[in-house]
């Protein structure tokens, strides 16, 4: 989430989203890009522990609950992200942002 922050704020500070928006970009497509990338930044620890849950014959991992497992953990790649967004407001900085959620951390 450190990561997902600092990059939005930093994009912030030096205006990159205003000249994407210039040279044409949409509103809907800067977020929507924004939620893919950062939400594949989760799905290999997803792949990493849907694996290591099949493999160790986890119940949760196993039919009939994998299917509600793996939509779950689908669902946290998606949510991580875009509960992060709205925190990038509370920050000027990019370096807030690391000083802040390092102390979190």
């Amino acid at each position: 989430s450190t990561y997902i922050a600092e990059d939005i704020v930093t994009e912030r500070e030096r205006h990159l989203k205003h000249t994407l928006f210039v040279l044409g970009a949409r509103s809907v497509d800067y977020w929507v890009s924004h939620l893919a990338a950062d939400a594949a930044i989760f799905i290999l620890p997803v792949l990493v522990a849907f694996t290591a849950g099949v493999t160790s014959d986890t119940p949760a991992f196993l039919m009939p609950y994998a299917p509600v497992t793996v939509l779950l953990m689908l669902l946290f790649c998606i949510a991580m992200p875009s509960s992060v967004y709205p925190l990038t407001l509370l920050f000027e900085s990019s370096k807030a942002v690391l000083r802040w959620l390092s102390t979190l951390l």
